[in-house]
């Protein structure tokens, strides 16, 4: 997905622009955007892999599994459950910034730059919706 692209006049690197470069103002949008956490959800589907995970728990941990959404509404459990990267990306949409497009030059200020990311949204979520919040962010 093409989420983010600015331009401004191309000019040469000995001649920087006092108004600033696309590739500057992609980055401080970038830098939002990397910043920026979806909202934990955990939908039903999530919830129930995890009521059925519960079951082969011991039996201190089985109710936080079983009620998922208010166990990671605890700081320590949120901590201990998003570091398995599996388990944390079934909980909150996810975005990576994957590829980065500008100057064909080292010594030439673009005059447009462009980043595309990799969007991973959860069952339900509304597309539109997401990339509308994402633009604000940026």
């Amino acid at each position: 997905m093409d989420v983010a692209r600015h331009q401004l006049a191309a000019l040469w690197g000995a001649q920087p622009a006092a108004f600033g470069s696309a590739v500057g103002e992609l980055a401080r949008a970038l830098a939002r955007l990397d910043q920026f956490e979806f909202p934990i959800t955990v939908v039903p589907a999530v919830q129930t892999v995890f009521t059925q995970r519960a079951a082969t728990m011991p039996p201190a941990q089985q109710a936080a599994y079983r009620d998922l959404a208010r166990s990671l509404q605890q700081p320590e459990f949120l901590r201990d459950f998003v570091q398995d990267p599996r388990d944390a990306a079934m909980i909150r949409n996810s975005i990576a910034i994957t590829m980065l497009t500008g100057s064909s030059k080292e010594n030439v200020y673009p005059a447009e730059a462009s980043a595309v990311v990799d969007l991973r949204l959860l069952p339900g979520e509304d597309p539109e919706a997401v990339i509308a919040k994402l633009k604000q962010v940026m």
